[in-house]
């Protein structure tokens, strides 16, 4: 996926037991994300929860959950990609890594060059 520098980025997931591929119940989970210039990087850049609205449960019984990213938090985004982990918050024994990703970041062609 790619999210465009200084544009507000969102996508939509569903989680899906590994065992039986049901959409899982997610509803009223507390989720995590912290988004990083590399995997390597000590310090995150922006982190998304379901408290500060940068993760959003859209349908809880059927597992589909949003990650947005506001276009002032990803304005000084590095071009090329950042990396990320999406945790629950709140499991037993807890936090639970789910899943990592990389998303390409790119300048808009509707943008000045400077940003």
């Amino acid at each position: 996926m790619t999210i465009y520098r200084g544009a507000h980025y969102s996508v939509i997931l569903t989680l899906k037991s590994n065992v039986t591929g049901a959409a899982l119940d997610i509803t009223g989970w507390k989720f995590k994300s912290q988004i990083r210039d590399a995997a390597s990087d000590e310090e995150f850049m922006i982190e998304l929860t379901t408290e500060n609205d940068g993760i959003n449960i859209i349908d809880g019984p059927n597992g589909v959950f949003e990650l947005a990213i506001t276009a002032e938090q990803n304005l000084n985004f590095s071009l090329g990609n950042v990396v990320g982990d999406v945790f629950r918050e709140d499991a037993v024994p807890g936090p639970v890594r789910l899943f990592g990703f990389r998303d390409r970041v790119k300048r808009s062609i509707t943008r000045p060059d400077d940003v």
